[in-house]
């Protein structure tokens, strides 16, 4: 054997070995599953506008009625009680609607396009409607 074939077979060799132990090695992972775009739409998603009552005022510093503006992303909202105070609200899939923030609570009811509910903390309670006016992206 001249000095040249000697490495060239040494060389193939360790090229056979490396495409051997390539053969033995375990397949990629799949990849994970597509979920369509239309899965995370809601259907109820968008901005909600209205008004809203107050129906029951204990307290000096009870929230002013007045214009409502709602902006529902993934079935979730937060409702101004006043300036400082939000509550976060959840639409279910039946269209109830609860939340509450300390001693706010919120429920309430989405059928179609108008949302309706009350938010009350014992001594001063709301009431609102609003209707979808833009859907959500």
């Amino acid at each position: 054997m001249t000095p040249g074939t000697e490495r060239w077979g040494k060389l193939g060799s360790a090229v056979c070995l490396l495409a051997a132990l390539a053969g033995c090695a375990a397949p990629p992972p799949a990849p994970p599953p597509v979920v369509p775009a239309a899965a995370a739409d809601t259907g109820v998603d968008g901005l909600y506008k209205g008004t809203s009552t107050r129906y029951e005022a204990d307290r000096r510093d009870c929230p002013h009625p007045g214009l409502v503006q709602i902006y529902v992303q993934n079935r979730q909202f937060t409702y101004r009680w006043a300036w400082g105070v939000d509550v976060p609200g959840t639409i279910q899939a039946d269209g109830t609607i609860s939340g509450g923030s300390g001693d706010i609570q919120l429920q309430g009811k989405l059928d179609g396009k108008q949302m309706t509910g009350d938010l009350s903390n014992g001594a001063c309670a709301l009431h609102f409607t609003v209707e979808r006016r833009f859907r959500g992206a």
